[in-house]
Formats: C-alpha cells, structure tokens, sequence
C-alpha cells in the first residue's frame, strides 16, 4: 500500500473501492451499490479518515483496487468523484455534486463504474420517453443526447486510449509469455 494511502484496507480480492469521507457518505454509497450490483461487478465501501480531496481518495481507491476503479463520496465536500487507476490525478472520469444526485443518477453511476470495469460503454443519460408511442405503449429512447458538463468528450477519448493500451499491453504480454 502507498505511504499515502488512506486508512482503508486493501481488499485481498478483486472489487471496486469505495471510500467514505464521512458519515453522511454511507447512505449515498448504499443507491450507488445497487449499479454495481446490477452490472455483477463486486465493491467494498471504506470508511476513511485522512481529509485528502475526493479526487485524490478517489485515485487511492483506484490504484488500490485489482479492477483499477475506484469511487470517493464527500457529501460534506458535495462531491463524488469515479476514477481509473490510468488516468491522471487531476483528471477523474466524472465528478458529481452530490447535491443534484437523484436516486437514479447515483445508481447509473454505480453503474457506469462496473462498466468502466467490463470495458462495456458508459450510459450518460436515461433513455427520455417518446410522446408519440405513449400511446401504443412503446418507449423509444429517442435521438442521442449530449453528454453532461461533468464530462467531455475529450476525457472520454483519453480513457479509452488509455484503456486500449493497457488491452493490448496485457495481449502482448500473454502471447510473449506462451
């Protein structure tokens, strides 16, 4: 473990770490969980006591994970925040005000936090019904929407480098080794 690390313990096997900076941070990680659990991807939430920013909790609990994904909630700092052990510090794949957080939202996060780790695309936005098949009992999921201010599509690219490199790095590796 890092000298820096949190005083979280390191799971033995693989899940997505989730640290908690305070008491308040149990009840949203309790909805977050449900994502992850709906994708099968297992998680351990973490009690923390160093006051580190979320983002820097964040990347701790990513380099500490073996699926390279970790979460931080501060609902104190308003702030949660998904990271990869590949990305840069300063640069999480989303930050969220826990204030605007609806039940939903924090699910999907979850969510898109176990599809980070299955390599599987992200889900930004739900699907919004179509009032034309309100009718017939049809829901479309109507045209692309544009991905949140929490997000660019710049961020989004340089993870999935980042991502396919580490792919193809371990391919490399597994057919040097055979």
């Amino acid at each position: 473990m890092p000298d820096n690390a949190p005083n979280a313990p390191a799971s033995a096997r693989p899940v997505v770490n989730i640290f908690l900076a305070d008491s308040k941070a149990a009840d949203l990680a309790q909805v977050l969980c449900l994502g992850l659990e709906e994708e099968g991807i297992p998680w351990q939430c973490s009690p923390v006591a160093e006051k580190a920013d979320v983002t820097s909790l964040a990347k701790q609990a990513a380099d500490l994970s073996k699926l390279n994904v970790g979460l931080a909630i501060a609902p104190g700092a308003g702030t949660i925040v998904l990271h990869h052990r590949d990305l840069p510090v300063a640069k999480p794949l989303f930050t969220l005000a826990t204030g605007r957080l609806d039940p939903e939202s924090l699910r999907r996060l979850g969510a898109n936090a176990a599809r980070l780790v299955k390599g599987n695309p992200m889900i930004l936005d739900p699907p919004q019904p179509d009032p034309a098949a309100a009718d017939t009992g049809k829901r479309s999921p109507g045209p692309p929407r544009a991905a949140t201010d929490e997000v660019t599509p710049d961020q989004v690219a340089e993870l999935a480098i980042r991502v396919l490199a580490a792919l193809r790095s371990r391919q490399s590796n597994k057919g040097a080794s055979q």
